[in-house]
């Protein structure tokens, strides 16, 4: 058995616990077909029941799915997601959960991240992950700063943190793939101040200079710097006002996860912390436009309620 073969299998054994009477549905488009095919091949190991469903490509995050396929979705015990943008911000996705799916998010995932990142100790994993999705829920206010010039005051007030543990065993539920972040959504009253982003965003994983956000009330009011994220400005104005929201903080928590330029493990990284714009409903709000991006901060210092729980890039719990 290769490594990535040992890896697709700890996806339905530790990560899932798939049951033989389980059914299985396996979302991709064709940048991710590849790697999807092994999975069902996996799968179809693991139970009698598995189908694999290919989607067209889009180019946001959070468009839903054909009906057929939402309609394939509602009816799943087990769904992997891995299309190369995230349909874990669809209504699909939430309906889904609702009815007691258990869902891993692999959007955008490689073989190469599949076969480094997967064969963790789940144990220590969960446990950092858990510490501080407790301590984003006890919180009211953090503030979030790096030596690229980030200064901003974000509002956790009566919000819930999550910890995304790559164990999904329980009815009803999420995590993605590489695991581990913790990750809280954000109140706009409260919510301001200047976010500089090195890495990620749609159109523009490595910029050629940081991109400078300013934030009023939890909404994104000026964007400054690489002229390479010029289709995140556009998308920006394309989905409107709701689109620039600062819905989320995200703090990684995967030692094995390295930045390689794949967002999906680039966000778990040990000490990075992210903030997510757009859609905001699977972090419990209520903007559901077809549109989130997440940007990525190095070796940043997160105080909530004055308790250093990262101190430059170092996980402090």
């Amino acid at each position: 058995m290769t490594k990535l073969q040992r890896a697709a299998r700890l996806v339905f054994t530790q990560c899932l616990g798939t049951k033989q009477t389980e059914s299985v549905v396996i979302v991709a488009d064709a940048p991710g077909m590849e790697l999807a095919r092994l999975l069902w091949a996996t799968a179809l190991r693991c139970t009698r029941d598995a189908v694999l469903v290919e989607v067209p490509h889009t180019h946001h995050n959070g468009v839903e799915p054909p009906g057929s396929v939402s309609r394939i979705m509602a009816v799943a015990d087990v769904i992997l997601l891995m299309t190369s943008r995230q349909l874990r911000h669809s209504e699909a996705c939430r309906m889904a959960s609702r009815r007691g799916a258990r869902i891993l998010d692999m959007s955008g995932i490689t073989a190469d991240a599949l076969r480094r990142t997967l064969d963790v100790d789940y144990g220590e994993l969960t446990l950092r992950t858990r510490k501080l999705a407790d301590i984003l829920t006890i919180g009211r206010k953090a503030h979030l700063t790096n030596p690229a010039g980030t200064d901003a005051w974000l509002s956790l007030e009566g919000k819930k943190g999550i910890a995304d543990t790559g164990v999904v065993h329980k009815h009803g539920a999420f995590s993605s793939m590489p695991a581990g972040m913790a990750c809280v959504g954000l109140m706009a009253p409260g919510t301001q101040g200047r976010i500089v982003i090195e890495h990620g965003f749609l159109g523009c994983a490595r910029p050629d200079r940081p991109v400078v956000i300013d934030v009023r009330e939890g909404r994104v009011a000026v964007v400054r710097g690489s002229k390479a994220c010029s289709p995140f400005r556009q998308q920006l104005r394309a989905f409107g006002p709701e689109a620039r929201t600062l819905a989320e903080l995200g703090i990684g928590t995967n030692a094995a996860a390295r930045i390689t330029g794949c967002l999906a493990e680039d966000r778990k990284v040990l000490g990075t912390a992210h903030v997510g714009i757009g859609n905001n409903r699977s972090f419990g709000g209520t903007v559901s436009v077809p549109f989130h991006v997440d940007g990525i901060l190095f070796a940043p210092t997160l105080e909530i309620d004055g308790r250093v729980v990262v101190q430059n890039g170092q996980v402090m719990v």
